[in-house]
């Protein structure tokens, strides 16, 4: 699992043709560089991404169609160790938390 800076985070709902609603996240990096868009679906591990943030997550390119896209898979809370899992939870929480707090300050 590498790490790579995030410098594009953007986010979509959909629904499946079963009627599952879920979210697909779209992300570009430093690393991989302005033309290449990641896209990934969204989990408690990359929820809060935002720009700058650095973040683990596996790369693997897919041809479709005869087509080049590009996918993400990033570890979930339950799926690193401990202590990672357990920092990036509490991550997750606090970035809730203030996000429910400029919400209503923004009231």
């Amino acid at each position: 699992m590498e790490k790579y800076t995030l410098v594009q985070v953007s986010r979509k709902p959909f629904t499946s043709k079963a009627g599952k609603d879920f979210v697909r996240v779209y992300v570009k990096t430093e690393e991989t560089g302005p033309d290449t868009l990641i896209t990934g679906l969204e989990n408690a591990g990359n929820r809060n991404w935002n720009v700058g943030d650095v973040v683990a997550m596996e790369i693997e390119k897919v041809e479709k169609d005869g087509r080049d896209f590009w996918n993400f898979t990033n570890p979930r809370p339950h799926e690193q160790s401990n202590l990672e899992g357990r920092v990036v939870r509490l991550e997750t929480l606090f970035k809730d938390h203030l996000a429910r707090h400029e919400k209503d300050d923004a009231q």
